[in-house]
């Protein structure tokens, strides 16, 4: 396959040095663009994708150093190479500073430069090379990290194993930070397809107006700024699995061309023209009732049918019994590593506020929290080193749970008895629950022996109390 030439930003006002540079650049086998201010420059890096860029340090509008700054504020990591008629040892070394590559002076060299961007291309490639093995590593490590000796997520890792091999779709609902992406991968990595590639799609922060050209791929020239044709997610995943998450966030226009690509396994780009077969497994994951969705007309029912073969749906932190403690020394362990610290251990008190505690964040809010304490612990892990605005919202649950009133004496409003002690009925099972809960640390199975409840009364106790 033909590859695609580098592309070039040259950033100078001087009309023949630009002419001299894009002969120059051509001759290498480079293509070119110019900008002849700083703010020129900051708008195309915004909307195109260059290779690399050569910067004059005089513009009329600023410095090459203060577009290097906005730069590096408005996040655009473009590899620079200063061109300067001046040859300045402190503006070298400030814009060495800054990140740029090298410093020439013109008139340049230009054997010397196109050594100098041979030789900065050939570095990028290679680091791009080194964070895709990296991320590839990562994600290969993450697939062990499913720390857990609760029964009931033991049973859905086991289950998640065992569909592996079949050539379904699996849906994973769960709140947000339960895991999701952590069973999707162990589906992939005990499936045939493990050697094939696993791609990540957060559909819920996909820009609207590139969605489908981040899933389906596009043509050169399809649309403004599509300067190259580009291969979508759902092509890189071929021969593997492609995740979706957060798929409840995709607007009825994007699912019904999803639909339309899991019936008849083939993508056509934007602005293309061939179908591109498909080979790959698709495992979604939400933390919205779809079915409700569905009623709500915001979500395609038969799109629901086809990604829910398989359904699992993940317990929350809360649910997962002594999980907390042992995730907890896990995250410790980690981040005593990773940040070359000693915390030996976790003081009972922050325990006992762990246990007491909701983790609307679930394992990535307790991943946070042990990270956010360790680095401010000498040997252990105390209340003071926790971050305040966790004990805020551990205050305002416990503040919530030991005020309601369900029965309003400043009311004036007067109810039936049968009402009244309906009521309190509630408010005295709700209370009795949450004791049993804390005292158990949401062991379920224990809590429904200790209320002389069966479990599935205690479950839908539980949903009916929202607790």
């Amino acid at each position: 396959m033909e590859k695609t030439p580098k592309r070039i930003l040259i950033v100078d006002d001087d009309i023949e040095i630009i002419w001299y540079l894009e002969k120059l650049l051509t001759r290498f086998g480079y293509e070119s663009e110019n900008a002849a201010s700083g703010s020129v420059a900051l708008e195309k890096m915004k909307f195109n994708k260059y290779d690399l860029v050569l910067l004059d340090i005089y513009l009329p509008d600023m410095l090459g150093t203060d577009l290097m700054l906005r730069m590096n504020e408005s996040k655009l990591k473009y590899p620079v190479i200063i061109l300067s008629a001046h040859e300045d040892v402190h503006l070298a070394v400030e814009t060495t500073k800054l990140g740029a590559f090298d410093y020439l002076v013109k008139p340049v060299d230009e054997e010397r430069l196109g050594l100098v961007i041979r030789n900065l291309l050939e570095k990028m490639q290679l680091e791009n090379k080194v964070a895709v093995l990296t991320n590839q590593l990562n994600a290969r490590e993450t697939q062990e990290e499913i720390v857990t000796e609760d029964e009931a997520f033991m049973k859905i890792i086991k289950t998640a194993k065992e569909i592996a091999d079949f050539e379904v779709s699996a849906m994973i609902f769960g709140e947000s930070g339960t895991g999701k992406e952590l069973i999707a991968r162990a589906i992939h990595n005990n499936s045939r397809r493990k050697n094939g590639p696993f791609v990540v799609i957060d559909c819920a922060t996909l820009p609207d107006n590139l969605v489908e050209s981040e899933l389906f791929g596009h043509e050169k020239g399809s649309f403004t700024n599509a300067i190259d044709t580009r291969i979508g997610r759902f092509e890189m995943a071929n021969g593997g699995s492609i995740f979706l998450d957060e798929i409840g966030n995709l607007s009825l226009n994007v699912q019904t061309k999803l639909l339309h690509v899991l019936q008849e396994k083939t993508i056509i780009r934007v602005g293309g023209k061939q179908n591109i077969n498909l080979d790959v497994r698709i495992i979604t994951a939400t933390n919205i009732n779809l079915n409700e969705a569905v009623k709500k007309n915001i979500f395609r029912d038969d799109l629901l049918q086809r990604i829910n073969e398989f359904y699992i749906e993940l317990p929350p932190l809360r649910e997962r019994g002594d999980d907390i403690r042992l995730l907890s020394n896990y995250f410790l362990l980690n981040y005593n590593i990773k940040f070359n610290k000693n915390v030996k251990t976790i003081d009972d008190e922050v325990v006992d506020v762990f246990y007491s505690y909701s983790w609307p964040g679930n394992v990535r809010e307790l991943q946070n929290t042990i990270k956010h304490s360790l680095l401010m612990a000498s040997s252990s892990i105390n209340k003071a080193c926790l971050p305040k605005n966790l004990l805020y919202r551990v205050e305002a649950e416990k503040h919530d749970i030991t005020t309601v009133d369900i029965i309003n004496n400043d009311s004036e409003e007067i109810k039936s008895l049968k009402s009244v002690s309906g009521e309190a009925k509630a408010f005295s099972e709700k209370t009795a629950i949450i004791k049993a809960l804390k005292k158990f640390k949401w062991n379920k199975v224990k809590v429904a022996k200790a209320l002389m409840i069966d479990y599935k009364t205690l479950h839908n106790k539980i949903r009916e109390y929202e607790l």
